[in-house]
């Protein structure tokens, strides 16, 4: 798609029409939180009447005043066909508290929800400052441990390597989201993307199979297709 003075609005009424495409009286519809994927949220217009699930906790923001649960229930009231939300952090201090928080009935019914997932709409974060929510919401030590063990970039908090290869860390278990093995069974996995600085993270994502379903700025559609 063309490139303009505001990129992120441009992918994001972009995926919305994409998404309302792609999505079938059949589907469920699946999101996390993301920045991409509010800037998609709010030029969403109509979907076919079809459940949302809510994929991750919360992550607060300074340059974005939305949640997970706002996203999930501007899309379902769209949808009408109900939803699965939670109110939960997406990062926890330690795994202890994760567990505790998993057990909650709610957190426990949309994450298990998750499996009935036919369609997703997601960001690709890659793992450095400024290009992943999960990166900036952890401490240094987290965030060596992640890149340790060979993870360029997150989806959701679920992590993967250079070939598109989940990624199990400490900070896996620290997180309120969807699995992994989750997120590789779901058919159809939208992202958008308007920043160069996410090709790294956003090659491996489509090499492993991770998002098969894009909405990209001509800059970077360029990118993609000069990678080998």
């Amino acid at each position: 798609m063309p490139d303009s003075d505001s990129p992120r609005e441009d992918v994001g009424r972009a995926a919305a029409d994409l998404l309302g495409r792609l999505v079938g009286p059949q589907d469920v519809l699946g999101m996390p939180w993301s920045r991409s994927v509010h800037a998609m949220v709010d030029s969403l217009t109509s979907l076919p009447r079809v459940p949302v699930v809510q994929l991750s906790g919360a992550m607060a923001t300074n340059q974005v005043d939305s949640s997970t649960v706002a996203i999930v229930r501007r899309a379902s009231r769209i949808a009408g066909g109900g939803r699965h939300v939670f109110f939960a952090p997406l990062v926890m201090p330690d795994e202890e508290a994760a567990a505790a928080v998993r057990r909650d009935p709610a957190v426990r019914e949309a994450l298990a929800a998750a499996d009935t997932v036919t369609v997703a709409m997601v960001g690709v974060g890659a793992w450095a400052p400024g290009e992943s929510t999960i990166y900036d919401a952890v401490d240094e030590a987290a965030r060596e441990e992640v890149a340790a063990a060979g993870a360029v970039g997150e989806i959701a908090a679920v992590f993967f390597d250079e070939q598109g290869s989940l990624v199990e860390t400490s900070v896996s278990r620290r997180v309120i989201a969807l699995s992994g093995q989750q997120l590789v069974r779901i058919p159809t996995v939208l992202t958008s993307c308007h920043q160069l600085s996410r090709v790294p993270a956003l090659v491996p994502a489509l090499r492993g199979g991770l998002v098969n379903a894009l909405v990209l700025t001509a800059e970077v559609a360029e990118e993609l297709l000069a990678v080998p």
